[in-house]
């Protein structure tokens, strides 16, 4: 009952803080969507150049497309994603955030670090998925319902687990992967269930917003990542972490 009381809280303050900053956090969701987007674009047309140019090679020609994927996602989606992340956190730090901070990624030091850190993640979440499908697919089960039973159990604890490596990087790029990872099961450690309850709500308003000429979720956009950048703040108070503080062996 108090968690649901602190997290009306939390969204009534995220809401006053979006009611200034709403429009600024609308463009750079789709400043990265954009780029994010055109990212795969260019990916997918370099398949079909490369799919073209060594059409005899087909096992090559699969390489080439992989790598395409491999390559702009972690050049351009991931970093692009880090920047934009940056504008909520910050501000609602109360930091000052200019539209050069959305290339934070690019700009950062430790730019391979954090982009090791989502690779690693996104690897990890995908091969949980990954490997009941192609089980489902050799078994021939047919019925779904034992697949989304299972994202359920195994796939949502690791993925809410891991759910803040971009924030933990953005405030302590420092961080080797594994303290990063560390610190981010510490702040979720508890309230896994919540993250994912939160995600089926904001669901909800993606799905309604989608039916407003497909943009529409869109729009919803600023507000949860908004939220979800609130939620890890207070977290990170709640559980005495800074941006400074180092991961200790108890965590």
């Amino acid at each position: 009952m108090k968690e649901a009381v602190e997290e009306q809280i939390q969204r009534y303050m995220v809401l006053r803080w979006l009611r200034k900053n709403y429009f600024s956090g609308l463009l750079v969701c789709l400043i990265a969507f954009s780029l994010g987007g055109l990212s795969y674009f260019f990916a997918f047309s370099g398949f079909e150049l490369g799919t073209f140019i060594i059409q005899p090679l087909a096992e090559i020609s699969v390489i080439v497309q992989l790598t395409y994927i491999v390559v702009f996602f972690l050049l351009i989606s991931i970093p692009i994603a880090l920047g934009s992340t940056t504008f909520f956190l910050f501000g609602l730090q109360g930091k000052n955030w200019r539209i050069h901070d959305l290339l934070f990624a690019f700009k950062s030091s430790n730019y391979w670090r954090g982009m090791l850190i989502q690779s690693v993640r996104y690897l990890i979440v995908f091969s949980i998925v990954l490997i009941p499908v192609v089980g489902f697919i050799f078994v021939g089960v047919p019925q779904s319902n034992w697949f989304i039973l299972f994202m359920i159990a195994c796939v949502a604890p690791i993925y809410y687990k891991y759910r803040f490596t971009a924030y933990v990087f953005i405030e302590t790029p420092q961080l080797d992967l594994k303290k990063n990872f560390k610190r981010s099961a510490y702040l979720t450690d508890g309230v896994k269930w919540r993250l994912f309850v939160i995600d089926l709500s904001f669901m909800a308003l993606f799905f309604v917003g989608s039916r407003f000429f497909g943009i529409g979720g869109l729009l919803v956009t600023p507000y949860y990542e908004a939220f979800v950048a609130n939620y890890y703040l207070n977290l990170c108070e709640r559980k005495n972490i800074g941006g400074s503080v180092e991961v200790t062996a108890d965590e």
